[in-house]
């Protein structure tokens, strides 16, 4: 019985601590879902792209062209690592260089530099700004 009583876990924090901890817990709670929030109201209005409407590839861009992300026709996976860069539908993004043969593409995304295969910027529908 002496080592339950002992133990760390039942002994009591000091109540400045146990505030702090808390507040720290709630402020960062409502950091995400403000940035949640945001993120659903900034996709929320965008227009969606008319189903029989086949909008320019992100691939199509030249040097120095500017676009917005209008559609991103890709599997989960992909999507998902575009949207872990920033990529996602209503960024604005930059083209920065491309290989001899275009094969690769260097894209700016809100001050992030992405490198995108041919095949991968073929799939990102952009309008160009």
């Amino acid at each position: 019985m002496s080592f339950y009583k002992d133990s760390v876990a039942t002994q009591r924090l000091p109540p400045f601590l146990t505030l702090t901890s808390s507040f720290f817990i709630l402020h960062s709670y409502f950091l995400l879902l403000n940035y949640c929030f945001l993120l659903y109201q900034k996709r929320a209005t965008i227009p969606a792209p008319k189903q029989g409407d086949q909008g320019m590839k992100l691939s199509q861009l030249h040097k120095g062209d500017k676009a917005v992300i209008v559609r991103i026709n890709a599997d989960k996976a992909l999507k998902e690592r575009l949207a872990s860069f920033g990529m996602l539908r209503g960024e604005e993004l930059e083209v920065k260089g491309c290989s001899v043969g275009k094969q690769t593409l260097e894209v700016d995304v809100d001050g992030t530099l992405i490198a995108l295969r041919a095949e991968e910027a073929e799939k990102i529908e952009v309008e160009k700004i």
